[in-house]
């Protein structure tokens, strides 16, 4: 079996290109500088660059294509030229690999496209399943945005999932260091009023979802990859606090996180989802890690205090 991969460099790319390594499969990533990235990658991993011709070529050996690429959200302040990289990375590579694809000739068995969360927007206490609408704010309309080329990609595949990702948590990467060292610093505490939702899933569940629907022939559509305990965002600062040692943490009130981040505070920091498991619960799936506080202690317990 042959799976290529966008974003194979980043947090979840990784982690799932080392997984699909252990059960054998041969590995492509994809890289805007394959030079650059071949030496942070496993011998054994072929590389390729988005260049039409490579990249169809690339489309016809795989057996199941994984599309993570984008720009990541938080990587700075939402300026118009930021917010365009958010959207155009997305789109650009939904689009190049649907080209790749109809170029190659060959249909893959499975597609598996991200997306994120974000796609319901701030919707308070509501509970998000695979069927609720799309929210409002810039976070939604990326979503939007990113998964508008699914009905164009899935014409051209056997099976398409799309993935609307939680917040990934895990010591390698992604946000959670980031709150460890706020919270070594004593600024990871209540943020607003500390009720928003926070969904998250740990990284390992996480690729061990991708590996079960996968594996799943009847499997397809969209699928929240979350864990079931979404936490509120004080519950979720509490453990963090606790792992590191560091008590009283500091709040921060809504005006602050608005003055200092705009519109990205607002809606990454302020704003929040409850989002369900239901699906992939439903589909057999068991979770290793189901408790926030849990989690955090466990991935958290080898930092240096």
């Amino acid at each position: 079996m042959h799976v290529l991969i966008t974003g194979a460099t980043g947090f979840i790319g990784s982690r799932l290109l080392v997984d699909f390594l252990s059960r054998k499969y041969e590995v492509t990533a994809v890289s805007r500088s394959p030079e650059k990235n071949r030496g942070g990658l496993p011998a054994s991993v072929n590389v390729v660059g988005w260049e039409t011709d490579a990249l169809a070529g690339a489309a016809a050996a795989a057996d199941i294509i994984v599309n993570l690429a984008g720009e990541p959200i938080a990587g700075g302040p939402w300026t118009k030229k930021r917010k365009a990289a958010i959207v155009n990375s997305r789109v650009l590579a939904a689009q190049r690999l649907s080209d790749a694809i109809g170029k190659s000739g060959k249909r893959p068995g499975l597609f598996i496209q991200a997306s994120a969360i974000g796609y319901y927007g701030s919707r308070g206490d509501e509970v998000c399943t695979e069927t609720t609408d799309p929210g409002e704010g810039f976070l939604a309309e990326v979503c939007k945005k990113w998964e508008r080329n699914v009905p164009e990609i899935q014409a051209k595949v056997k099976r398409l999932l799309t993935l609307r990702i939680g917040l990934v948590l895990g010591r390698e990467g992604g946000l959670l260091p980031v709150f460890v060292r706020q919270a070594k610093w004593h600024v990871a505490g209540k943020i607003g009023h500390g009720k928003q939702w926070m969904s998250w899933i740990h990284i390992a569940d996480f690729s061990r979802a991708v590996m079960f629907l996968a594996d799943d022939d009847k499997a397809e559509g969209v699928f929240n990859m979350v864990a079931p305990d979404p936490c509120r965002q004080a519950d979720f600062s509490r453990p963090l606090a606790k792992a590191v040692r560091r008590r009283p943490q500091l709040p921060a009130p809504p005006w602050a996180i608005r003055l200092l981040t705009g519109e990205m505070g607002r809606e990454l920091v302020l704003g929040g989802q409850r989002v369900s498991a239901g699906k992939l619960l439903g589909k057999g799936f068991i979770f290793n890690n189901n408790e926030a506080g849990h989690t955090i202690s466990e991935i958290t317990a080898r930092e240096k205090r």
